[in-house]
């Protein structure tokens, strides 16, 4: 059985620009690009992805999680 791994990421579109910040305020994010090639790498290792979108939607159901492994590339706490 092909091992299962959880990705999550916080795309620049989950938090809207606030004038107040600096114009690069969201640049750290990740553009959909980037998951997009991140999700195919992935399936195209053979491994079953479990995709949680935004890091807050892990936190909701972090006790219910069947990853063995968890790639997490950026969270804004």
């Amino acid at each position: 059985m092909p091992l299962k791994i959880g990705l999550t990421y916080d795309l620049e579109s989950d938090y809207p620009a606030d004038p107040e910040n600096a114009p690069d305020a969201n640049s750290e994010f990740d553009s959909v690009r980037t998951i997009k090639a991140l999700k195919k790498g992935i399936k195209d290792a053979g491994y079953i992805l479990i995709d949680f979108g935004n890091f807050g939607n892990l936190l909701k159901i972090r006790e219910s999680l069947k990853s063995r492994i968890l790639f997490l590339i950026s969270a804004k706490a």
